[in-house]
């Protein structure tokens, strides 16, 4: 009785498109199996997994234990074990290059080039794997001219980041919870928001991944674990920037002309050097570390400050450079509303002339 094997494919990252013309490998006959053919296979991997599948069709000539296996020439012969219709290998980790493998069935052999044509984009982070490729997915549905199909569960390829990028581009998004690292995200150069303000649990700590995303314009990464941000510099293009709730102790950003919002509010900022830029919002609420606030003096298009905090400065009066930002519109500050009202203080003196000029001032 012949029978005919279908392999399928249900995996996780990697991609390899292989072509195998073998039908003239084995004679046909009752008593030997043949490898007629390996049309149109793929393989795939995916680091978090020990699992690999290897899809095709492999037709068989007679009834019998199928013995197949594949040497893929790193000195390791790798054994399928069959189970219904597929076949599988295991700890079998491709990336995109060529590879000289052996197909050997019932000692029966062949030798064949394998080329990996793209290897899937590698995510350090499954979490946001994940919600990535469930947010392409969805766009996939929805958008069915966009002609983007997902071959592959679980996988996003280089090829399909503009898609992607359009769905975090122009779309609110779900939280991205749970998330550790960035890694991968330096594949979408496209992408002009990454908003991950409504996240939970995330304990991001290395931006390094944006070194290279230029054309962002909006960064949001609340409550995350980040001390360093020297990467940000190289990020011209960036308008809103939301730091939040992190570890960051120095920060100059006197590249960022474009900033235009700058939220560094519960870190524990000790140098801030911001240049001469264009900001006109900026939360330092909440960073001990600051004793003054001199630095504000070359913000001239600052229209709303918020210092709310433990910081007071060596003495309250060290407000006084506000007074020279005169697009001032807005300023909360650690204050007493007794001392607000005090006009013969000194701080009484500088919120009277502030409020001279209807800038709007909250105290505690």
């Amino acid at each position: 009785m012949k029978k005919t094997l279908i392999i399928f494919l249900v995996g996780i990252l990697a991609i390899s498109t292989i072509g195998f013309a073998a039908n003239s490998l084995f004679k046909k006959s009752e008593k030997e199996k043949a490898i007629n053919y390996f049309k149109e296979n793929k393989l795939e991997k995916y680091k978090y997994y020990s699992v690999v599948k290897f899809s095709g069709e492999l037709k068989n000539d007679y009834e019998g234990e199928e013995n197949l296996t594949i040497d893929w020439g790193d000195g390791k012969t790798k054994k399928a074990e069959f189970s219904g219709n597929t076949f599988k290998f295991e700890h079998l980790y491709l990336e995109k290059g060529k590879y000289n493998v052996t197909i050997n069935l019932d000692g029966k052999k062949t030798k064949k080039i394998v080329k990996i044509e793209e290897a899937p984009i590698m995510f350090e982070d499954d979490n946001l794997r994940r919600s990535l490729y469930d947010r392409l997915r969805a766009f996939a549905q929805r958008n069915k001219e966009e002609g983007l199909t997902m071959e592959i569960k679980g996988l996003i390829y280089p090829s399909q980041a503009k898609y992607l990028e359009k769905v975090m581009n122009e779309f609110a998004l779900e939280p991205l919870d749970n998330i550790n690292s960035l890694k991968g995200i330096e594949h979408f150069t496209n992408l002009k928001k990454l908003d991950l303000s409504l996240s939970n649990n995330n304990n991001i700590k290395d931006i390094s991944p944006l070194k290279n995303l230029k054309l962002l314009e909006v960064l949001k990464l609340p409550e995350n674990k980040i001390e360093n941000i020297d990467t940000l510099k190289r990020l011209s293009n960036l308008k809103e920037l939301d730091l939040s709730e992190n570890k960051i102790e120095k920060v100059d950003l006197k590249a960022l002309s474009n900033l235009k919002e700058l939220d560094l509010s519960e870190n524990n900022i000790k140098e801030i050097d911001l240049g001469e830029i264009n900001i006109e919002r900026l939360n330092l609420n909440q960073n001990s570390g600051i004793k003054n606030i001199d630095f504000l003096t070359k913000l001239t298009k600052l229209k709303k400050v918020s210092l709310v905090g433990p910081y007071t400065g060596p003495d309250i009066s060290t407000i006084k450079p506000l007074l020279s930002l005169k697009e001032l519109k807005y300023l909360r500050v650690n204050v007493p509303k007794l001392d607000i009202y005090d006009l013969d203080s000194e701080t009484g003196k500088i919120i009277k002339k502030l409020e001279e000029r209807n800038v709007r001032i909250n105290g505690i």
